[in-house]
């Protein structure tokens, strides 16, 4: 599961850090405008499905989570939406969380995006039996703006 998100994460051109998410704080953007999103994977936990006859089946239910990120001129000084006067268009939630989450001008999400990526791979079998989204701001030193999305995904072990 891990290199088949590798895989797809580098084939949609994100940065890749696989982890304990403290560890991801060491990754900096190459510049304040830098656009390219950073994908961090929380460690996987695996739990195998046994038959009612106590051998294992070919799938295992796994849960972890991801930090989907952007800089892209992010500043600790923006806002989050309208606060202090501020245009909507100009917050960080329009900017660089939307994208992320919803549609865009008939540009695909970038959840839907690489879930799309992983339901076409047959081999993985997957299947979500949950995902919860979280939107984050200003997250680690270069102030990043993104997604914590936690997940329990049945898939083939």
């Amino acid at each position: 599961m891990i290199e088949t998100l590798r895989t797809t994460v580098e084939g949609l051109d994100w940065r890749w850090s696989y982890g304990l998410k403290e560890m991801a704080n060491l990754e900096e953007a190459a510049s304040e405008d830098d656009t390219k999103p950073f994908f961090h994977l929380d460690p996987i936990i695996r739990k195998p499905i046994y038959s009612k006859n106590g051998f294992r089946t070919e799938y295992s239910n796994i849960s972890s989570g991801f930090l989907l990120l952007v800089k892209n001129g992010s500043s600790i000084s923006e806002t989050y939406d309208t606060q202090a006067g501020q245009d909507k268009e100009n917050g960080k939630w329009i900017k660089r969380i939307r994208p992320m989450v919803e549609s865009v001008d008939g540009n695909t999400s970038m959840i839907d995006q690489i879930m799309s990526e992983l339901n076409c791979n047959d081999s993985l079998g997957l299947q979500i039996k949950s995902m919860s989204i979280t939107e984050i701001i200003n997250f680690f030193d270069d102030n990043l703006d993104g997604v914590n999305v936690r997940f329990e995904w049945k898939v083939k072990a």
